[in-house]
């Protein structure tokens, strides 16, 4: 029942703490000598784009290493999801869709843009649809949460996330994988670091994951995804570095499934198959370059990158929908950047983006047929940015940024609607070109209470480009903006032991950007309501407040405990939508934003038996509660609520001596939670298709190291 999971929740916490304690008794009890105490490890972020320790810093940043994302046999951002405080989630179609407090974008269509500006290796990708990738190979992801305006700039008002690779070395190594799961999943993986002089590295890597779908066709909702990266590192003196990177990642199979939601707790993915033999052929690939020269006074960087997307999509809700869209993008980042120890330390930069998109979709199914075509949608930004901190004294730090940021979007299109026997009853041209221009800027103030105990207090604003959308003017919307203050305290205490960060913050959002099924507009001699697409509206005032935890305990050196918890309040203060025959409209204000739960708990805890042939075994458990959620905006229908619920993930770990090969087993999601994770509306009123999120999965996998 919904009301017992808290109390599950709590059981569980508490157990991991009870074990953790006992480890520790049963050892003394046993004659043997207590195990000993242990520091935490340090952690350094590129938050504020260079290298700093992350306590450190007055920004809410959270790094998850590889090992970590490793022992959760986490293949893509879903992972993410109970490392950070407030990060929700989900796959819906070719897209995933990131919330981070409460902040999510409802648009993944080639006309939207995301509300977390997501970056490899430092690279913005501005589709949505180029973030399901596989993840591997990696140093760190790290997670950003609130408005990164000043130094990562658009479609950043929710945070960011920064998804590292691991950089060739100077030594060489190598590593092999494999995998064997659950509804068949099968996956290989392998990377190779080669040295060819003290002065020239190269690295390459791969992935592959294939596996049956979650449904009962055994199809929808299947992955058959491979990925490669290589990257070459040329060092010719110890101020000059000259990276240059390539990746490449295919996704095949029937991809991610779209279901009939229900209000009863009949899982969908064993009574209904939507997408029987639905295709996809999503490509995505990139180049780039990272250019780094110490002269001295300044470090200068330069980060130019192309890459380019192709979706060729068949799924289904009410209607079968075919995609086909093309992205191509190019950037260019040059930052001037001081040395972190002096008195004033700066940071100043220069970005350019560019989209050429095509796009079309084509909605098979009666009562009518519309067809969206876009041979070209094209997206420009520019923009200068500067931060600089003052050290006051030794404990006293000022910091303050600005980025001026000029956005363009231009479309040419058309919007064809045929009646059931394909008659054409019309054929709008659909054009557009605005431009947008933004000044964001960072305040915060930071104090050193002790070595380390930090307290900060950050003000700051967040942009996010306008839009249009389809059928006949009035079709555009105005960008969003936010309003952030923020105070947090960051601590290391007992000896480095354990680390407990809190945070808080309150948002006051102008002309949130929400997006449903609507009525296009369509020439006058056309019946009001005889097409229906996505319509973006603004939703005049939206706040959104909470508190964040995030915890660490070094037990001993064998133990760990994590705790990540938050509680959260959003609402519309003035959010006014029209009737139509798709969505029952009215007033939304004192409602709760989407995908925004009021609370949620993590907890982690993980011990490690050392074993006399010099391995290791580990065993680690997690347990995360989320209180009720919405999915979108119109609370009035139970079918779009997720209502309160745990779950839990299992891993055994053996490590061999010194580390040369592994074996892992795990289970997720073990009592087989149906959780929904994303929904939409439907051309038939009251109707509505989402996606869940993962069902009960385990397997094992082993690794080998050179």
């Amino acid at each position: 029942m919904p009301g017992r999971r808290p109390l599950k929740a709590a059981l569980l916490a508490g157990a991991g703490i009870a074990i953790g304690w006992s480890a520790v008794a049963n050892a003394q009890a046993a004659g043997q000598a207590p195990v000993e105490p242990a520091a935490l490890e340090e952690v350094v972020v590129t938050a504020q784009k260079r290298s700093e320790n992350v306590q450190n810093i007055p920004v809410a940043v959270t790094a998850i290493s590889a090992d970590s994302l490793e022992k959760q046999a986490a293949p893509n951002l879903q992972a993410l999801q109970g490392s950070a405080p407030n990060v929700e989630i989900n796959s819906s179609n070719a897209a995933t869709g990131v919330a981070i407090r409460g902040i999510f974008s409802t648009n993944d269509g080639p006309q939207g843009d995301p509300a977390v500006a997501y970056h490899i290796d430092g690279v913005y990708l501005g589709r949505p649809q180029s973030t399901g990738g596989l993840i591997y190979d990696i140093q760190q992801v790290e997670v950003l949460r609130g408005p990164q305006g000043t130094l990562y700039g658009r479609n950043a008002t929710a945070g960011a996330i920064n998804v590292i690779s691991a950089r060739p070395r100077f030594d060489f190594e190598a590593a092999l994988g494999a995998e064997y799961g659950s509804y068949n999943q099968v996956g290989v993986s392998g990377m190779a670091n080669l040295p060819f002089s003290d002065k020239v590295a190269a690295r390459v890597a791969m992935r592959t994951l294939k596996r049956d779908g979650y449904a009962a066709d055994g199809k929808s909702e299947d992955q058959d995804s491979r990925a490669f990266r290589g990257q070459l590192l040329v060092k010719p003196t110890e101020d000059l570095s000259i990276l240059l990177g390539a990746d490449y990642d295919l996704r095949k199979g029937v991809g991610p499934a779209a279901y009939k939601l229900n209000v009863a707790g009949v899982d969908p993915r064993s009574t209904n198959t939507t997408n029987p033999g639905a295709p996809i052929d999503n490509r995505n690939w990139g180049v780039h370059s990272e250019i780094t020269w110490d002269f001295g006074p300044a470090t200068l960087t330069v980060l130019p990158a192309y890459h380019e997307m192709k979706l060729d999509n068949l799924y289904a809700s009410d209607r079968r929908i075919q995609l086909n869209q093309e992205a191509k993008q190019q950037s260019v980042e040059v930052r001037l950047a001081s040395p972190g120890d002096q008195t004033v330390s700066w940071i100043l930069g220069a970005y350019y983006w560019g989209e050429a998109q095509s796009s079309y979709q084509v909605l098979l199914a009666p009562p009518t047929q519309v067809t969206f075509g876009y041979p070209d949608i094209d997206a420009f930004s520019r923009a200068l940015f500067g931060q600089a901190t003052w050290h006051v004294t030794d404990k006293l730090r000022l910091t303050g940024g600005l980025r001026y940021t000029n956005d363009q979007k231009k479309q040419t299109g058309s919007t064809q609607v045929r009646n059931a026997a394909g008659v054409l009853l019309s054929n709008i041209t659909n054009t557009a070109n605005a431009e947008w221009k933004a000044t964001n800027w960072k305040a915060s103030a930071e104090y050193q209470l002790a070595e380390r105990s930090l307290i900060y207090f950050t003000a700051a604003t967040g942009y996010k480009a306008g839009g249009n959308y389809d059928g006949l003017p009035p079709n555009s919307y105005e960008p969003e903006k936010v309003l952030s203050f923020e105070a947090g305290s960051k601590n290391r205490l007992f000896s480095n032991a354990l680390q407990l960060n809190l945070t808080a913050f309150h948002y006051g959002y102008k002309n949130y950007q929400a997006s449903q099924l609507g009525c296009l507009n369509l020439p006058s001699n056309l019946a009001a309501c005889t097409a229906s697409g996505r319509i973006t509206y603004n939703a005049d005032k939206a706040t959104v407040y909470g508190l964040e935890l995030e915890s660490q305990w070094a037990i001993s050196s064998a133990d760990r405990l994590g705790v990540v918890a938050a509680l959260t309040h959003s609402e519309f203060n003035d959010f006014v939508l029209p009737v139509t025959p798709y969505s029952s409209g009215g007033d939304f204000s004192g409602n709760p934003l989407p995908k925004s739960p009021k609370s949620t708990v993590t907890v982690d805890y993980s011990h490690r038996f050392d074993l006399p042939n010099g391995g290791s075994l580990t065993a680690a458990a997690r347990a995360r509660f989320v209180s009720k959620q919405y999915l979108l905006f119109d609370i009035r229908s139970p079918i779009i609520r997720q209502d309160a619920y745990t779950t839990g993930d299992l891993n055994l770990s053996y490590d061999s001596p010194e580390g040369v090969w592994s074996v892992t087993a795990y289970a997720n999601n073990i009592t087989d939670e149906l959780v929904k994770s994303y929904a939409f509306a439907t051309s038939t009123a009251g109707v509505y298709y989402g996606s869940y999120l993962p069902p009960r999965t385990y397997g094992l996998r082993v690794g080998a190291k050179f």
